[in-house]
């Protein structure tokens, strides 16, 4: 593999990963740490956050964990990682194994999260490559005719620069790579 495997896993809920985090940060930090609720609408590389709601916020650092980017002009579009799509089947039953699946299908590979009230199944393949129907049909085999699939596209890649003046790209501003390991967490944890 050209990239460093990690040395650890861990799912965690997206949706509630912020509060955890807020709540945390509270009791850590007190009064020092505020939550500002509002829309962002651009981040300078001097350290300013942009808001409709409190205008323009000034910090020291600014860690921009916007998500993907809405333009690939900073970045470098990775052609070593061979998919770009995935179709993801949820299962509304509690997963009961403690690892994440690893298998390698007919049009790509397979991972399954077992989470506490679902299960997670995600088919990661090349759609320049494969058709989206030979995907489901693939699915199929595995699951059964009912499935409760979503499709995501993406690009591999990574910015030309983490760090740009005061604002530090974290999460998937900062890189977007989806070979095997599901690697992204690894790297972030790092930044």
């Amino acid at each position: 593999s050209r990239f460093p495997i990690p040395h650890y896993g861990i799912h965690f809920n997206n949706f509630k990963l912020h509060g955890f985090c807020e709540q945390r940060f509270k009791e850590i930090w007190g009064k020092k740490f505020t939550v500002k609720h509002c829309a962002v609408s651009d981040i300078t590389k001097e350290g300013v956050v942009k808001t409709e709601k409190f205008g323009d916020l000034h910090y020291d650092w600014v860690v921009d964990c916007r998500g993907w980017p809405e333009d690939y002009t900073d970045y470098e579009i990775s052609s070593s990682v061979p998919v770009n799509a995935a179709m993801v089947n949820i299962i509304d039953k509690p997963g009961d194994w403690e690892w994440t699946y690893h298998k390698a299908m007919p049009n790509g590979w397979m991972f399954g999260i077992p989470l506490t009230t679902r299960q997670g199944w995600g088919y990661l393949y090349n759609q320049d490559v494969t058709d989206r129907e030979e995907i489901i049909s693939d699915l199929k085999k595995e699951f059964g005719d009912k499935l409760n699939t979503r499709e995501f596209f993406f690009k591999n890649y990574y910015a030309k620069n983490v760090i740009e003046g005061r604002v530090i790209k974290n999460g998937n501003r900062a890189l977007f790579l989806e070979p095997l390991e599901a690697l992204s967490g690894f790297f972030y944890e790092n930044v």
